[in-house]
């Protein structure tokens, strides 16, 4: 009975081992079709001097389905710039973003959805984290955690990070893309199309190592 027991025992754990499991995967983002801004790693900053929405870059990272979010740092607070999730990238105005987060140069927050308002919510300061994400077909936008708005918009995938800078010196910064994925206990997680070796059978500092096609 007792070497049964511990077969069970030791069945269970296994099985609890090799159960699977949603990780987070987190990554800078890595920019594309770059105007009028100048790129330092997954940060953005302003370099045209036309006080207008005619500079940004969007993201090559893409989200495929499911779960994922763009999340970036305020810097300054005297700027106007956007930041969110669009199915595509045909300019740097604005309207181009499906779900952006506008911060506006009087240190404020506002919603915009294909260049139209949603609404404002409240302020932000220097080094505030704004987010916006997908859930499974439900987008929100997000400040340090704490939820925003809900928006009724419906998101066509796959999603990358879209962005339009306003006055020139305005920044971006610390642009991270991240999503849900399922490890099966062995070492491999899989995200949207693709499978992903985790070294040492975890993702180390929420970051997807040693990329498989």
């Amino acid at each position: 009975m007792i070497k049964n027991l511990c077969a069970f025992v030791g069945a269970m754990c296994l099985s609890a081992l090799y159960a699977p499991a949603l990780l987070w995967a987190e990554e800078p983002v890595v920019w594309t079709s770059a105007s009028g801004v100048s790129v330092s790693a997954n940060n953005l900053t302003k370099t045209n001097q036309v006080s207008s929405w005619n500079a940004g870059a969007a993201s090559m990272n893409v989200i495929r389905d499911g779960y994922g979010f763009v999340e970036f740092t305020a810097t300054e607070t005297n700027t106007e710039r956007m930041a969110g999730l669009s199915y595509g990238d045909t300019d740097q105005n604005y309207p181009d973003i499906d779900f952006a987060i506008y911060l506006t140069a009087s240190a404020g927050v506002q919603i915009y959805e294909g260049g139209t308002y949603h609404g404002s919510y409240g302020g932000y300061a220097a080094g505030d984290r704004l987010r916006v994400e997908v859930r499974y077909g439900i987008v929100r936008y997000l400040r340090n955690g704490s939820l925003l708005y809900t928006s009724g918009g419906i998101p066509k995938y796959p999603l990358r990070v879209d962005t339009s800078l306003k006055n020139p010196g305005a920044t971006l910064t610390n642009v991270r893309v991240g999503n849900l994925v399922m490890s099966n206990g062995a070492g491999v997680v899989i995200s949207g199309e693709k499978t992903y070796k985790i070294r040492y059978g975890r993702v180390e500092r929420g970051r997807l190592l040693d990329e498989y096609h």
